[in-house]
């Protein structure tokens, strides 16, 4: 899989045989509100500075919720699973995933 960027404000996720498997669209600049497209589509919205509240299009509960800390950490909360990924210091350009013992599960490189 590929996350392709077509503008700042559009990116599409691109699975192995050239296919469109996502696609993320923020609505402005401001990054407050976007759409994320998979299998089923949702919207994003910002609540406050690093809180983002994401919701299945028509439905009223809400499906995730991201945190971004100062320091690099971001926090997923999903399924009432919470997934930590946090950016090592000594490499800019690396997030990386943990399991509950810190121990390193994945790595994204942009």
């Amino acid at each position: 899989m590929q996350i392709i960027s077509n503008s700042k404000l559009s990116y599409i996720l691109q699975d192995a045989h050239g296919g469109i498997a996502g696609s993320l669209t923020y609505l402005d600049d401001s990054l407050r509100e976007g759409m994320l497209s998979c299998d089923k589509e949702y919207l994003i919205v910002k609540q406050s500075n690093g809180r983002w509240l994401t919701k299945e299009t028509g439905q009223a509960t809400e499906a995730a919720l991201c945190k971004v800390k100062i320091g690099g950490t971001m926090i997923l909360l999903l399924n009432n699973k919470q997934y930590v990924f946090r950016k090592p210091f000594s490499w800019k350009l690396r997030l990386i995933m943990l399991n509950s013992e810190k121990e390193e599960v994945l790595t994204f490189l942009p």
